[in-house]
């Protein structure tokens, strides 16, 4: 979905672009600067202005100023603006994942890149040092997205590390072209046509990188889903690792792992050798779980008439968020092949309707 949606990456892309065409028609960087914000801004109004759109010319809106007045670019202070501005008109983007994942990798992307960067000063060659810049950003924005994914979808992708160091470039690749197309468009439709033949090899290569690569199945792993206090304690202790130095590193990033891990621990052995029940109900569905230790058993009665998908797919998420590995599974109520392929990999019982509905009451 980040290929396809416009985000700061195009936004970037398009920017270096236009800055670079201004100057070949002899602008100074100055002026070149100034006029590329209008021509970037028109391009993010076209496509939508979506919140990465958005943030990411206010971003680069401080970035050309700064380099129209010859002053070195302040980042945090672009960063902040930009959510500034987008926050006051609509402040609800503060609590949705696009906006939380947009300025996060941000930010992973400005405290860690340098310092990731720097395990391959000793690489040798223009291709590799290339791709170890690739990936130190994949690596920088990661570093901060891996949580935040964990939190709202319960899953990380295992091969994200891979496929961007493939596609990102190859981004670029197609923006540059995509601009030469057009531009040759005008003067000679022979090359403009072979430009396209390569820009369609190009485009197709992504496709069959992400529908290989994307496949859920082989290369996403499911996950529990942290709490809040777990994602402030895991922040904490990034923010202190790379913003301290000496023994208050070590100090603060020893209190945080102790406090985490008391966390964590506590309930576990607190609970161990005690059965909890918990009930769920939906319109038409209840359902009870019985825990001990790490077993889990599930009770599901449906005593309506239809399928009720909507709640399957809610409580294999939440079988997901819960880092629920095996667990047996008795239902009633429920077309069995429907059910038998939207809960795979878990032990399925079939009862009658009166013996279930006697269980889970």
């Amino acid at each position: 979905m980040h290929i396809l949606v416009v985000s700061g990456l195009h936004v970037g892309f398009v920017g270096a672009i236009v800055l670079f065409v201004l100057k070949l028609t002899g602008l100074s960087l100055k002026k070149a600067s100034l006029l590329s914000i209008p021509l970037v801004l028109f391009y993010v109004i076209a496509t939508g202005a979506n919140p990465p759109a958005a943030r990411s010319i206010i971003m680069l809106s401080c970035i050309f100023f700064s380099l129209s007045l010859d002053r070195e670019p302040l980042i945090y202070n672009s960063l902040a603006l930009s959510a500034l501005v987008i926050l006051i008109f609509q402040p609800q983007q503060l609590f949705t994942a696009s906006f939380q994942m947009s300025y996060g990798a941000t930010i992973g992307i400005v405290c860690f890149y340098q310092r990731i960067l720097g395990f391959f000063r000793n690489v040798k060659g223009k291709i590799l040092r290339f791709f170890c810049g690739v990936l130190s950003v994949t690596v920088s924005a990661q570093i901060v997205l891996i949580p935040v994914c964990m939190y709202y979808f319960g899953k990380i992708s295992i091969i994200s590390f891979v496929t961007n160091i493939i596609v990102v470039p190859l981004i670029g690749t197609i923006l540059y072209l995509g601009v030469i197309f057009y531009g040759l468009t005008f003067i000679s439709q022979y090359i403009a046509t072979m430009c396209s033949t390569v820009l369609s090899i190009i485009l197709n290569f992504i496709l069959l990188v992400t529908t290989v690569l994307g496949n859920p199945k082989f290369f996403v792993v499911s996950v529990a889903k942290p709490s809040i206090v777990q994602m402030i304690l895991f922040f904490t202790l990034l923010f202190s690792v790379s913003g301290f130095k000496g023994k208050k590193r070590f100090i603060i990033s020893a209190i945080i792992i102790a406090v985490n891990s008391i966390y964590v621990i506590y309930p576990v052995v607190n609970g161990r050798n005690k059965t909890f029940f918990n009930v769920y109900q939906g319109n038409n569905i209840k359902t009870l779980q019985i825990k001990n230790n790490n077993d889990n058993k599930f009770f599901i009665y449906n005593s309506g008439k239809y399928y009720d998908r909507f709640y399957i797919d809610s409580f294999r998420q939440f079988i997901s968020f819960s880092g629920i590995k095996n667990a047996d599974i008795t239902v009633a109520g429920f077309d069995k092949d429907k059910i038998s392929s939207d809960l795979v990999n878990f032990n399925i019982k079939f009862v009658d309707g009166m013996a279930m509905e006697s269980i889970v009451r």
